[in-house]
Formats: structure tokens, C-alpha cells, sequence
């Protein structure tokens, strides 16, 4: 199912760490932020059990992901160009424009006028 987008925003592309983060949360960084949380010297122990903030999820995303290989660094950029493809809307795999979907556009747009 293909979703409709009413607005000609253009699509931006997703931070690096973001797409690294989106990847392998779950697998990988999730554990070792939790533990550097908790090691993490402002912590002071009181707040163990508190979710480490958002700034700190993305220093240490930041850090991992510059220690990671070349293969997964590659992995990341392609899963960013794919995603910045399927925002783009309008386009097919080949890069051809849809006219179905421009239709489709056009119609959702003299709607909302």
C-alpha cells in the first residue's frame, strides 16, 4: 500500500546516525548505551534506572558508529539513499516519474482547495 502525501515538501535525508541507530537499535546499541549510562560519570548512580537522554543516546551512537567497519558504514549510506527514494514519491524504482501517483497529486491537492 503506497501512502498518499498531500504536501510538496521535499524529502530530506536522514542523519547518518540516525539510519545507524534505526538499524541496529535493538540488536546492538541499546546494550552498550545503557551500560555507558550508567558508567557515565555525571550519572553519579542516582539515576540508574532512568533512560539515558537523548543527547547522550547520540554521542555514543556518533562514537559507535565511527568504530564500526567499512561494510556496516556502507549499509548505513544505502539504507539513507533508499529512504531518501522512497520519500522522494512520485518515482518508481527506475527513477521515472509515476503518473499514477502525480495523478493522484494533483486530484488530493484541488481537494484541499
Amino acid at each position: 500500500m503506497k501512502v498518499l502525501k498531500l504536501t510538496d515538501k521535499k524529502a530530506r535525508k536522514l542523519q547518518v546516525t540516525h539510519v545507524y541507530s534505526t538499524l541496529y537499535y535493538e540488536s546492538k546499541l541499546k546494550d552498550i548505551i545503557s551500560e555507558c549510562w550508567d558508567a557515565h560519570e555525571g550519572n553519579n548512580g542516582e539515576k540508574k534506572d532512568m533512560k539515558p537522554p537523548l543527547w547522550f543516546h547520540n554521542k555514543v551512537t556518533k562514537e559507535l558508529l565511527e568504530d564500526e567497519t567499512d561494510e556496516v558504514k556502507e549499509e548505513v549510506e544505502r539504507y539513507q539513499e533508499d529512504e531518501l527514494l522512497d520519500e522522494d514519491g512520485g518515482e518508481n524504482p527506475n527513477g521515472e516519474k509515476d503518473e499514477e501517483e502525480s495523478r493522484r497529486r494533483t486530484k488530493a491537492k484541488q481537494y484541499q482547495r
